[in-house]
């Protein structure tokens, strides 16, 4: 769902840099993490290319949208 091109003047992002930042993303309902969750699915890193699935409980979570624009923006941050 969400990707990102890690500049190449950085060191190479980790696994466990995306998770800890993803971390930071919390269900409102359920007040836990989206990792924690279970959520993210499918991390792949590539060249520096952050790809991942933000599964949720349903399709029709109401606040799905804002769960997938925090985690891309603490991706790319």
């Amino acid at each position: 769902m969400a990707f990102w091109n890690k500049d190449e003047k950085h060191s190479a992002v980790t696994e466990e840099q995306i998770l800890s930042a993803l971390k930071q993303v919390q269900d409102p309902d359920l007040r836990k993490d989206i990792v924690s969750l279970g959520f993210i699915r499918n991390l792949k890193i590539d060249s520096g290319k952050v790809s991942f699935d933000l599964n949720l409980t349903t399709p029709a979570c109401p606040v799905k949208d804002q769960l997938r624009d925090q985690a891309i923006a603490l991706v790319k941050g």
